[in-house]
């Protein structure tokens, strides 16, 4: 990330207003890894592990089961061919990289999509909530 290093300087140059930023960030994240496990078949759940760097200000939800983690989330053939179309693009991008020969006939069974929306949404305006508290001395 370009640049994190002078913004996590900056975020706790802020004190509280950083580290509840942060927070937020971790908390989120937090709750799209949970989520995900409770969501994920038996085998999956077990490979999906949130990753903190940048001081906490990226947060990555991986998911170390091969292939076949995408094929669970996404489906194969004809199910993939559903459900994909109906992704944002940049879920569709991901994907798009795991395809073969649409022939496959695993049925989607999203893990980790449904609580990438569930956690995000909201996610901007809660951090614009806790700039507003702090500009106006409240602690969120």
């Amino acid at each position: 990330m370009q640049g994190a290093d002078d913004l996590i300087r900056r975020l706790r140059a802020l004190g509280n207003l950083g580290k509840d930023i942060v927070e937020e960030i971790s908390e989120t994240a937090t709750n799209i890894e949970i989520g995900a496990i409770g969501d994920a078949p038996i085998g999956i759940n077990q490979k999906i592990q949130k990753v903190a760097s940048q001081g906490g200000l990226t947060q990555s939800i991986n998911v170390n089961a091969g292939n076949i983690g995408a094929y669970v989330e996404f489906g194969t053939g004809q199910s993939a061919s559903a459900l994909v179309p109906t992704l944002p693009k940049e879920f569709q991008d991901i994907a798009r990289t795991f395809y073969i020969n649409g022939q496959g006939r695993l049925i989607a069974k999203p893990y980790f999509y449904p609580n990438w929306v569930r956690y995000t949404n909201g996610f901007e305006g809660r951090l614009l909530k806790i700039v507003q508290d702090a500009a106006n001395g409240r602690r969120s």
